[in-house]
């Protein structure tokens, strides 16, 4: 039977959280590339700042879309 430590359950705990973090970011960085590659066809959208990117990726659906009602009056 496998026994598991203390040392195990964080360190595994650790890895998924690492992982997340790292989904998010990439996340982040895709969005604003992709947000400001359509930016460039069509001037009246702004251009989006990698912090931006990483609200919006964070937000839930209902908060990102009162976020970027935000955006576009700023």
């Amino acid at each position: 039977m496998t026994t598991y430590d203390l040392n195990d359950v964080v360190r595994l705990r650790v890895e998924d959280v690492s992982f997340f973090a790292v989904l998010i970011l990439v996340s982040g960085l895709g969005i604003r590339l992709l947000w400001n590659h359509v930016a460039k066809g069509l001037p009246i959208l702004p251009k989006m700042s990698y912090t931006r990117a990483l609200c919006l990726t964070a937000l839930e659906p209902d908060d990102a879309s009162r976020a970027l009602d935000d955006f576009w009056r700023a």
